[in-house]
């Protein structure tokens, strides 16, 4: 994380929805609650503190442009903290936070007290799953307080969390009201879902050591339930009215809602092909075998930032589905992979009016054999963790191994990411590609309802003469010239390649 070195005040979203965001205090507050904990001590907590203390919340500045820069070009799943009243953030699916601090200060009446608290992500999120304290994850009971030791010792606890889950209209965080009474009843982070912890300092040094390590503040961080979002498939969700909403970790769901969010592409819901979302979505809840039992086969789980490009979120997000997303006819439409049954329509060769180009494999330098899956494993508190698909028999053939890797920050599972992996090495040496130059009859697609060819369909090539061509293949583009000449880019189509995965196939996650 990189840091600003200063004591800074915040301002929430916009006039609106602002609420003041306080740190006043909170070093030489936070210093006397490890007091006893001795000059060594205190000198290595005050270092820590001073950084805590002005990593402020990532969520802050909407006046800034949304857009102000590119996303980093990032090597990994990991994404790194941001400079504080510089982010915005978007929590979809079950992901693990550190958060953006926005509270820390140490009880007024209790000493013994410390209340920490971090805003999460813009919108309303559904719940507060667990706490990792130092790498310990401490479960916690309806009421915010702990199941775990040491933090239950029987009827004694030692902490207690709240979570707010981003309404435009909730109340002032009810741990920070009951410890500081004299905290103005504004100070309520509209619109941005909270968690606060306060924790006791324990009865001794020992115990404290015990409870929160000997280094300063315990590193928190939250797991979290994220966004609700809109299902079309739902009778009862309205796309205009968000409190009718329900959390999803459903891929093309989540996309949706990338594209129509103000934070994303903010597109308005009248312009989005629904049916296309509800059928996309309905191939993303099926399931598949795993090691671990079974799961849904696309999923998407992580955060998404506002210094982020757009495109670039959107890219990770549909690795999870392999979905292609468009624009035809002034509606944006989504679609998941699945295996076509039927090619929707036939190119002959007496279709054929212009150049054919075409080539049977990968060039060498592209080939790979082996795929490497970089990935947030949940196991790791959505950390990084990697998977390996091989195919020896590709790698003896081929002499040595040719290695692609891949980052993938919204998977969570290594189920899925083995799989991802096997579909891009079984889809790069299939290899086909072609090129050709048709007339405009090429455009019609029988097999479907609105009898036109697009970007994604699949499509079966004949050609009398040039027999090694035929075969299935995907319509990557379509370009119409002047001259009504339309020049198709089709790649070489396997059904077995998005079927062709199996629970034997899967390998145990090491971590």
């Amino acid at each position: 994380m990189r840091y600003l070195i200063a004591a800074i005040a915040c301002i929430w979203p916009t006039a609106a929805m602002a609420d003041p965001v306080s740190i006043a205090g909170a070093v030489t507050a936070v210093s006397s609650w490890w007091a006893s904990i001795g000059v060594v001590g205190q000198a290595l907590v005050g270092i820590g503190i001073a950084l805590a203390a002005t990593g402020i919340s990532y969520l802050l500045n909407a006046g800034r442009s949304q857009q102000q820069a590119q996303n980093d070009n990032l090597p990994s799943v990991n994404i790194p903290e941001r400079d504080g009243l510089l982010e915005r953030v978007r929590l979809y699916g079950t992901s693990t936070t550190p958060g953006g601090v926005f509270f820390q200060k140490v009880s007024d009446a209790d000493p013994s007290v410390y209340v920490y608290g971090v805003a999460i992500s813009e919108g309303v999120c559904d719940g507060l799953e667990a706490l990792i304290i130092n790498g310990v994850e401490c479960l916690l009971d309806d009421a915010g307080y702990p199941l775990t030791a040491p933090w239950r010792d029987g009827a004694t606890t030692y902490l207690k969390a709240s979570f707010r889950g981003g309404e435009a209209d909730q109340s002032i965080d009810p741990i920070i009201s009951a410890r500081f009474p004299s905290k103005s009843s504004s100070f309520r982070q509209r619109g941005v879902c909270t968690a606060v912890v306060e924790m006791n300092f324990g009865a001794d040094a020992d115990q404290h050591s015990e409870l929160w390590g000997a280094g300063g503040i315990p590193q928190l961080l939250f797991r979290v339930r994220g966004l609700r979002i809109y299902d079309p498939r739902d009778a009862m969700m309205d796309a205009a009215d968000a409190t009718t909403w329900a959390w999803s970790d459903n891929a093309t769901l989540v996309q949706a809602d990338w594209m129509t969010c103000s934070m994303g592409f903010g597109i308005a819901p009248t312009l989005m092909d629904w049916p296309s979302i509800r059928d996309s979505a309905t191939v993303d809840d099926a399931t598949m075998d795993t090691l671990a039992g079974s799961e849904r086969v696309g999923r998407c789980n992580g955060r998404a930032f506002s210094s982020e490009s757009n495109a670039d979120v959107l890219d990770a997000m549909t690795q999870q589905n392999r979905a292609l997303v468009r624009q035809a006819d002034g509606v944006y439409s989504i679609r998941s992979q699945m295996a076509a049954q039927l090619p929707v329509a036939t190119m002959y060769q007496d279709q054929l009016v212009g150049d054919l180009a075409y080539q049977n494999e990968p060039d060498t330098r592209a080939a790979i054999n082996s795929v490497t899956v970089e990935f947030a494993a949940a196991e790791l508190f959505n950390q990084s963790g990697e998977v390996t698909y091989s195919d020896a028999a590709l790698i003896a053939a081929d002499g040595e191994t040719y290695e692609q890797r891949v980052a993938m920050r919204y998977c969570d599972s290594p189920a899925m990411a083995q799989r991802l992996g096997y579909m891009m090495l079984e889809e790069n040496r299939n290899g086909r590609t072609l090129r050709m130059g048709m007339d405009v009859s090429v455009l019609l697609a029988p097999g479907k309802t609105n009898r036109q060819i697009e970007i994604g369909d699949v499509v079966r090539v004949d050609m009398r003469n040039y027999t090694t061509i035929n075969g299935l293949y995907v319509v990557n583009s379509i370009e119409i010239a002047t001259d009504f000449i339309v020049q198709v880019d089709l790649s070489g189509y396997d059904p077995a390649i998005i079927t062709g995965w199996s629970v034997d196939m899967e390998q145990p996650f090491g971590g």
